[in-house]
């Protein structure tokens, strides 16, 4: 399978390649570590059904998650950084006018503050098949608005005193961001019961502040086209 997706998290000296068709792979990142990689999840485990692009979420030096899309389901897979155990999924779901994330290819997970917009961190998703634009884009939403879905809430990277707090009045824009149970969670609402793969999540939905904006991705639309 090609090579689909990269991400290098200097704490723990790892290169992650996403492999089609297979599934995720833990490489040395050293010079001299070699060239065997171990599978860190196959497809069909996990919960990935199919793998595009990886992300690293640093919430500090050592504690973080690996984000994987599964365009195939359109969810976001999340595995906690240190241990690389399934913590759960979600998607981006439509709402405010702004229809849901699907077939996403690309994704990006940045844990600092970004102006009053995103002060707790930003998460990026490309979207395949959109209605608004008729051709692909991308959607933001912020990382608290995904982290505290989940149930515990994932971890959310402290910012400096002025970085200001994100307070869900609105002014991101709309946008839900819908969890799925992780492996051994109950479903519906309530906190779910932690298991030792690290997954504690449940399945609920996040009020309506979450995706800021849609980019139009033309050079790809022109591509397509050509």
């Amino acid at each position: 399978g090609g090579v689909v997706g990269l991400v290098v998290d200097p704490a723990y000296r790892a290169l992650y390649v996403a492999q089609q068709g297979q599934g995720l792979y833990r490489y040395g990142a050293d010079a001299d570590a070699g060239t065997q990689g171990t599978q860190v999840v196959g497809l069909g485990d996990g919960g990935l059904t199919s793998v595009g692009r990886i992300a690293l979420y640093e919430a500090s030096g050592v504690d973080g998650y690996l984000v994987a899309s599964d365009p195939n389901a359109n969810t976001f897979v999340v595995f906690d950084r240190r241990t690389l155990g399934r913590v759960g999924a979600f998607q981006l779901g439509p709402d405010a006018g702004t229809d849901a994330v699907e077939q996403s290819r690309g994704l990006v997970a940045w844990s600092g503050a970004l102006g009053t917009a995103f002060p707790e961190g930003l998460f990026v998703a490309h979207d395949g098949v959109s209605s608004s634009t008729l051709t692909d884009n991308l959607k933001l939403t912020s990382w608290g608005n995904v982290a505290r879905a989940f149930s515990p809430p994932l971890i959310i990277a402290q910012q400096p005193a002025d970085a200001g707090v994100d307070g869900g009045t609105g002014n991101d824009g709309g946008g839900g961001v819908i969890i799925n149970p992780g492996d051994g969670n109950p479903n519906g609402s309530g906190g779910g019961t932690d298991d030792d793969s690290g997954c504690g999540c449940t399945s609920t939905s996040v009020p309506a502040i979450a995706t800021l904006g849609l980019l139009a991705m033309s050079l790809l639309g022109r591509r397509r086209r050509s």
